[in-house]
């Protein structure tokens, strides 16, 4: 079974209206997957980003799951906004650094989420990258 993403914001993306956007990551035999969460508006604030893991990976050797806003192809320590073992006890794991983040004033922003697996190909494993953010002005 291939990896999967899927996006989805819950809100209309107001001004000061809340919207949620999510990401599904499942196991992939791919070295690295980094897949879009949410393209955000200019003007934005990122208030909260957390996974939900659901069921572990088991590569061989490491699963991490991080969310970010760095380019495709990866993100510099800096643009993290989480990072979970994806080989840990399911749950959910809120950000722990760089929250909020207010997004390009000129322009907006992406979130990825990134999927980086060592060892041997994962069969099994299960998360959800969650964003939660908010406009700050009417850009038309």
């Amino acid at each position: 079974m291939a990896g999967t993403s899927k996006t989805r914001p819950y809100n209309a993306v107001n001004a000061g209206a809340l919207s949620i956007a999510e990401c599904e990551i499942t196991f992939s035999a791919a070295d690295a997957r980094v897949l879009l969460v949410e393209g955000l508006p200019a003007n934005s604030l990122i208030v909260d980003a957390f996974f939900d893991l659901t069921e572990a990976f088991d590569s061989g050797t490491s699963d991490t799951l991080s969310i970010g806003t760095g380019a495709t192809g990866g993100a510099n320590d800096g643009d993290i906004l989480d990072t979970v073992d994806g080989q840990g006890t399911p749950g959910v794991f809120p950000a722990t650094r760089s929250i909020p983040k207010v997004s390009g004033l000129s322009g907006g922003e992406d979130v990825y989420a990134y999927y980086n697996t060592e060892g041997t190909a994962p069969s099994a494993g299960a998360a959800k990258a969650y964003i939660v953010y908010a406009r700050l002005a009417d850009n038309g």
